[in-house]
């Protein structure tokens, strides 16, 4: 048995969490092959794969773009399960929904889904977060209260940090999927409650909106044209004609704020947001080590 990861990550926490899910598939004996739709290259056919995992990030209560886009481009996979996983600092939003609509076009539907918790790296929560005292506090309270993580995560980012159990719920829904890769007697693998609120906010945010909303600018004086936003942007909207000369936007932003993170003199801003203090660097050595030790 064969299964494929399809992973599309900005920072590296999606990333993870796929990796530690393929880790816990391997050891139950299950083949598993990790694709990044924006690193390598997409097979050629699903025919040699028994079942697909859906891996992404939640932006604006959605897929992010690009995947949305590979799924809706993908060839019908009758018959085939499929389980989306997800990461996001808050709710899902219309994630899985979304998913299952196109799924639906395709001749299948989702067998099971999943999120977990991760640090948000969207830079006007961040930029306004900096000027919130008391993470610690925020520390304190989402172990007292883990349940109101995804809340106590607006004015304290860390507090969606995931700890040990998301681990091992991670582990134990993972499980439940293998379980019913290798055996037509499973009762089945957990699916995420939406509520219809959030699915209805997903639906409503569309590609055209992010992108009209996106306002990004390349500071010309604190770049070094070192080239790694071009490299990794999953659009393949920012040129450099070449190293001399400065960046710069073309249409059709995903809006996914990669080239935003990974900026190295962070000298990619918007107009309410910008500086070091906005970016998030990736999963903290904390996180690796809680799924993937």
């Amino acid at each position: 048995m064969k299964v494929l990861f399809l992973l599309q990550s900005t920072t590296g926490n999606t990333a993870v969490i796929t990796e530690a899910a393929s880790r816990i598939l391997k050891l139950s004996g299950i083949e598993t092959q990790i694709v990044n739709i924006v690193k390598h290259a997409l097979p050629e056919s699903y025919e040699e794969f028994d079942a697909l995992f859906i891996c992404s990030s939640v932006m604006y209560f959605r897929p992010l773009i690009q995947m949305e886009k590979v799924l809706a481009n993908m060839p019908a996979i009758e018959g085939k399960p499929v389980f989306a996983l997800a990461t996001c600092a808050g709710g899902p939003g219309g994630f899985f929904d979304i998913i299952d609509d196109i799924l639906r076009n395709k001749g299948t539907e989702l067998t099971g889904s999943f999120y977990t918790l991760a640090p948000s790296n969207w830079p006007l929560h961040l930029h306004i977060a900096t000027k919130i005292p008391g993470q610690s506090i925020g520390d304190f309270l989402s172990l007292k209260f883990p349940s109101f993580r995804p809340l106590l995560g607006f004015p304290w980012p860390g507090s969606c940090t995931p700890s040990i159990k998301d681990a091992d719920k991670l582990e134990e829904w993972v499980s439940a999927a293998g379980t019913f890769l290798k055996s037509s007697t499973s009762d089945g693998v957990p699916k995420v409650k939406t509520s219809l609120l959030m699915s209805a906010l997903g639906k409503m945010t569309t590609h055209s909106q992010i992108e009209k909303g996106m306002d990004l600018f390349i500071d010309h004086v604190k770049c070094t044209k070192c080239g790694l936003c071009v490299k990794n942007c999953p659009a393949k909207i920012i040129a450099q004609n070449d190293l001399k000369e400065v960046p710069h936007f073309k249409s059709g932003c995903h809006g996914c704020y990669t080239c935003y993170n990974i900026c190295p003199a962070a000298a990619i801003g918007q107009k309410y947001a910008r500086g070091p203090g906005s970016q998030y660097h990736g999963p903290s050595p904390e996180m690796k080590s809680v799924f993937l030790s």
